[in-house]
């Protein structure tokens, strides 16, 4: 898991909204220099092979296990509140694009649902990064209402 030494960064981006349901893939992080609305960053995924190395240094950390979704990133807040953090999915596969790092997501049910009827409408990629920015490897993926890519 995440801890305090730690350099991460959370954004949101928009989840599709067609109205045909909970997306399958999803698209994380955009390729390129990125900040976000806050003024945290800039930072940055620079080409496919960084994105490649991004996939391997996720998988070498969750060694086997599916990268985490949840609500409004509760997996960083639930020692301090006590409040259960609660999966809205997994990610089970990661893609490196020309416009940056995707997703591959198989939601609970009740995520599904809310997506579905718009209670969330973003998606909040935790990621590890150097302190030049550069980006290192996925952590968590949030499902948010406060969007900040």
């Amino acid at each position: 898991m995440l801890t305090p030494s730690d350099m991460i960064a959370a954004h949101s981006v928009a989840l599709p909204s067609d109205g045909g349901g909970a997306p399958e893939w999803v698209h994380l992080l955009p390729m390129g220099r990125f900040q976000g609305r806050d003024g945290r960053g800039p930072y940055v995924l620079r080409d496919m092979a960084h994105a490649q190395q991004v996939i391997a240094n996720t998988a070498a950390h969750q060694r086997g296990a599916d990268v985490p979704g949840d609500y409004d990133h509760q997996i960083l807040y639930a020692e301090k509140n006590g409040q259960p953090a609660i999966a809205s999915g997994w990610i089970k596969a990661l893609e490196a694009r020309a416009d940056g790092l995707w997703g591959k997501v198989e939601w609970t049910s009740a995520a599904a649902q809310r997506i579905q009827a718009k209670e969330y409408r973003y998606l909040s990629p935790v990621f590890g990064h150097a302190k030049d920015g550069t980006v290192t490897r996925l952590a968590i993926v949030s499902l948010t209402n406060i969007p900040n890519l």
